[in-house]
């Protein structure tokens, strides 16, 4: 059942809401995000905010520390960690100042990514319990 179903004779049964009030990002109502699934964005970036302070990025973003530096990232969770995947570690970042945390996933479907969701939740948890991490 698709949101369209569920906003039957409203508008917008699930609005954006505003989380912090000291902050400008909205998280979108499932209408906006059904709508970017079907029509995608307007142009891709290598990374992108995703909630206030907590970003996604791709491979190119991963191995660019000078960038990631200059952005003030403090935390990096790579969920394609590994040698056949994008080679990175601790030891990739270890002239910078974050906090790097692996998760050496195959990108199949089968592949049973849940085995990694308290890590990855916990790691991402503490990042953003301080208002200065990114």
């Amino acid at each position: 059942m698709s949101s369209a179903d569920l906003n039957a004779g409203k508008k917008n049964a699930y609005i954006a809401i505003k989380v912090d009030p000291d902050n400008d990002y909205c998280t979108p109502g499932a209408f906006e995000l059904e709508r970017l699934f079907w029509k995608g964005c307007a142009k891709y970036t290598h990374v992108n905010e995703v909630w206030p302070n907590l970003y996604i990025g791709d491979e190119k973003t991963a191995l660019d520390r000078y960038s990631l530096e200059k952005a003030g990232f403090t935390h990096i969770l790579n969920a394609a960690h590994g040698q056949r995947n994008v080679d990175t570690g601790p030891e990739y970042y270890h002239d910078m100042t974050v906090e790097y945390h692996g998760v050496e996933a195959d990108d199949l479907p089968t592949f049973k990514l849940s085995q990694f969701f308290y890590s990855a939740s916990k790691f991402i948890d503490n990042a953003l319990q301080d208002e200065r991490s990114k």
